[in-house]
């Protein structure tokens, strides 16, 4: 089973009757409304036959909640609904995303990079691999059977701008480095499961408040980890007071 450590488990109750598949896409979708992941949930376990595997909602105080096993199929993207993880986020075509939605899906998609091996690329065609969004493809399309906006244009800037070069930066090969050069020395990002991050330099730690620096930190190859609010108070406690 995989399940995402950092997302709230929430199984539909088709969860265990969706199969098993190898996974080549992650697809990012809009709920279309303002309301919260678990506004969605509700509406995804009532009589809709619209399925996903994540919802990620507008900030901390809204998990993001895992409806799917990820190996799951999703019904959510028609051709693509065994081969590819849905993400749903909480807001409307004409939202942009939050600080929390953009470390979320930069998270997720990493993850989804290390356990099911999503190329790190924009999906090229339809039946292609990598990550992209419901309408990228035209809709109606493949991937959605009416005309709608999803996830937005706002959104898909975002997307090809800031949150796939970080998480194609953070999934790239990592670089040698000199053996004259301590692990110590070197820049790290840590955040916590409420969402809070510090880039740690040496025994300094400087608070990360904006989802884009962390992004853009991420996209320059500055390695991350997402560690538990314990841990992660403990770590900054103890490389000082910040910058």
């Amino acid at each position: 089973m995989a399940r995402d450590p950092g997302s709230l488990w929430s199984p539909l109750p088709e969860a265990a009757s969706q199969g098993v598949y190898a996974k080549d896409k992650f697809i990012v979708h809009s709920t279309g409304d303002r309301g919260t992941a678990a506004n969605t949930y509700r509406y995804f376990n009532g009589p809709t036959p619209n399925e996903s595997t994540f919802i990620v909602g507008a900030g901390p105080e809204d998990p993001t909640l895992q409806l799917l096993d990820s190996s799951a199929r999703a019904d959510a993207n028609i051709a693509a609904n065994k081969p590819g993880i849905s993400v749903e986020v909480v807001g409307t075509g004409d939202d942009p995303y939050t600080d929390w939605q953009i470390a979320e899906l930069i998270r997720l998609g990493v993850w989804s990079h290390i356990v099911h091996g999503i190329r790190p690329q924009v999906i090229p065609t339809p039946d292609g691999a990598g990550y992209g969004w419901h309408v990228m493809f035209g809709a109606p399309g493949p991937w959605t059977s009416v005309a709608k906006v999803c996830p937005g244009d706002k959104r898909i800037q975002t997307l090809t701008g800031v949150i796939f070069p970080a998480i194609f930066g953070a999934t790239a090969p990592a670089a040698t480095i000199p053996e004259s050069q301590e692990d110590d020395d070197m820049p790290f990002l840590i955040r916590s499961s409420q969402g809070a991050v510090h880039l740690i330099l040496g025994d300094r730690n400087i608070p990360v408040r904006d989802g884009k620096d962390y992004a853009e930190l991420q996209a320059k190859g500055v390695k991350s980890a997402n560690l538990s609010d314990a841990l992660f108070a403990e770590i900054v406690a103890s490389t000082g007071a910040g910058a």
